[in-house]
C-alpha cells in the first residue's frame, strides 16, 4: 500500500508540479548529493544511488600526464548542474511539456536506480557523450551500462584529435583542411588547433541526463527541449545572451507547446523556430 502511494504521488507531481515546487526539488536533489560520498579504487558513490566510474580523466583526456582527479570535479559538475536548473526555474514560466520532462527526470534522479555516469576517452570521437533513455535502454554498441546511464568520451570533450589515428587517418585530416594545419600537428589525442573544449561539463552532464526521460533530438511535432533547456539554464560563451534568451523564451511560449499537435507544428514552422533551434546547436558544437 505504501509502495502504491508512493507512485501514485510521483505520477501526481509529474503532471502538477509547478516551476516553483520544481525549482525546490532541484535544489534538494543538489543539496542531498554528497550525502553520501565513498571514494572506491575505480569509482565515486554518491547519493541518490549515484556511481560515478571511469572518470579519472573528466572533463579532459590529456595523453600526457592525464589527470587524476576526474571523479571530484564530476561529482561537483553533477552537484552544480542540479543547482543550476533550480535557479532557472525560480526566473522562468515554463510550460507543461517542459515541465513534465523536468518532473520526470527529477523523479528518476531520486529514484532507487543506480544511476551510472562513465567515462572512455576516444569511444565515440564524434559525440561528446551518450546517453541510455527509457525506451531503448543501454546502447550496448558503445558499452553504456544499464539504464539510466551516460557514456562520456573526454578525448571528444577535451576537442583532441580521433584516438587511435593511423599515417591515413592523418593524411586524410591535413587533406581535408587543405593543408592549413602542418601535418606535425595532426596527432591522435593531441588538442585539434581549430577545436575548443567543451566550456561547460554541468551543462553538458545535465543534457545527458534530461535524455533519461526519453526526449531526443529535433523530433517532428515539438520543440527540442534538450537543446533549449540546456541554453537557456547554462551559460555557454558561443551562445550569445540574445539567443539564451531566446532558448527561454521558446519554453515559455504557450503556442510552441499548444496540445493541438497540427496548430503547434504550423506555428513552429511559420516562424521558422526548428530551424532556429537548429542553428543555435550548431553554433554551440562548433565551438
Amino acid at each position: 500500500m505504501v509502495m502504491k502511494i508512493l507512485v501514485f504521488f510521483l505520477f501526481s507531481f509529474a503532471l502538477q508540479a509547478t516551476p516553483y515546487e520544481l525549482a525546490e526539488e532541484y535544489q534538494r536533489l543538489s543539496d542531498k548529493l554528497f550525502e553520501r560520498y565513498i571514494h572506491e579504487e575505480d569509482s565515486l558513490l554518491l547519493g541518490h544511488h549515484y556511481v560515478l566510474k571511469s572518470c579519472q580523466s573528466f572533463p579532459y583526456y590529456r595523453s600526457i600526464n592525464p589527470p587524476t582527479e576526474g571523479h571530484p570535479l564530476m561529482a561537483k559538475n553533477l552537484k552544480d548542474s542540479l543547482a543550476t536548473v533550480s535557479r532557472c526555474l525560480e526566473k522562468r514560466d515554463f510550460k507543461k511539456p517542459v515541465l513534465k520532462t523536468l518532473s520526470r527526470l527529477a523523479e528518476i534522479i531520486g529514484s532507487q536506480q543506480t544511476k551510472t555516469l562513465t567515462c572512455n576517452y576516444g569511444i565515440t570521437n564524434s559525440f561528446f557523450a551518450v546517453a541510455s533513455d527509457e525506451e531503448q535502454g543501454a546502447h550496448q554498441d558503445h558499452g553504456l551500462p544499464p539504464h539510466p546511464s551516460v557514456i562520456f568520451d573526454t578525448n571528444r570533450i577535451a576537442g583532441n584529435w580521433h584516438l587511435g589515428m593511423d599515417e591515413e587517418g592523418r593524411q586524410n585530416a591535413y587533406n581535408f583542411y587543405g593543408g592549413r594545419i602542418p601535418l606535425e600537428d595532426i596527432i591522435s589525442g593531441m588538442p585539434h588547433p581549430l577545436r575548443k573544449p567543451n566550456q561547460n561539463p554541468s551543462s553538458l552532464i545535465f543534457h545527458e541526463m534530461t535524455h533519461w526521460t526519453g526526449e531526443k533530438h529535433f523530433p517532428k511535432d515539438h520543440l527540442d527541449s534538450v537543446y533549449l533547456i540546456q541554453f537557456c539554464c547554462f551559460s555557454h560563451p558561443q551562445i550569445p545572451e540574445e539567443a539564451r534568451e531566446f532558448s527561454c523564451r521558446l519554453l515559455e511560449d504557450d503556442q510552441a507547446w499548444a496540445p493541438q499537435e497540427k496548430e503547434r507544428v504550423e506555428y513552429l514552422k511559420k516562424r521558422g523556430f526548428f530551424k532556429k533551434v537548429k542553428a543555435l546547436k550548431d553554433l554551440y558544437h562548433h565551438q
